[in-house]
């Protein structure tokens, strides 16, 4: 209605503007055909009758279009729910007897019952091992690793996901931080 309302402002105003310019120009002629001031005052009522709805649309509008264009980036990220792993997956990246990241690794991805490619298995083994890494001062092996060690905690979590490098490998952590 809107639209309507406004292309039927813009088509009417030249007519408003021609009708006004004869009525000055030769009010004898205005005034004998008896049409001009009866035109424009219906025009004119016309155009009042929509005008504050056109305008409120048009501010209405206007306000929609700079909240959306000033609103900062952040807000959109600050809507996604934090990232927290549940204590499922915390279960299941605990360290088992005998075990060691790539086992932990498997056991999470399998938690989908889909089967999974070994570059998806060493993407997540990767992660889980350079999260280990500055635990034991940098050492790349997994020497002191112990029953019961948690690779996948509430504190670290964001940064395994970080770190991993395969998206499908991000997408089913995010998934399994999310079911509850």
């Amino acid at each position: 209605p809107v639209v309507a309302a406004d292309r039927t402002v813009a088509a009417v105003e030249p007519v408003i503007a021609a009708d006004r310019t004869v009525a000055a120009v030769e009010p004898a002629l205005a005034a004998t055909a008896g049409i001009v001031r009866p035109v424009i005052a219906a025009v004119d009522r016309a155009v009042a009758a929509i005008e504050p709805t056109v305008l409120a649309a048009a501010a209405v509008t206007a306000a929609a279009v700079t909240e959306v264009v000033t609103k900062p980036a952040t807000e959109k990220q600050d809507a996604a729910p934090p990232t927290v792993p549940t204590d499922k997956l915390v279960a299941m990246a605990t360290v088992r007897r005998g075990e060691g990241p790539f086992q932990s690794a498997e056991r999470i991805l399998k938690s989908d019952g889909k089967k999974h490619s070994i570059d998806e298995v060493m993407a997540l083994t990767r992660a889980l091992q350079r999260n280990f890494a500055p635990e034991r001062n940098n050492n790349k092996d997994m020497k002191g690793l112990k029953v019961n060690y948690q690779f996948i905690t509430k504190d670290n979590f964001a940064a395994i996901i970080a770190d991993v490098k395969n998206p499908q490998v991000q997408a089913q952590l995010r998934a399994l931080a999310m079911a509850s």
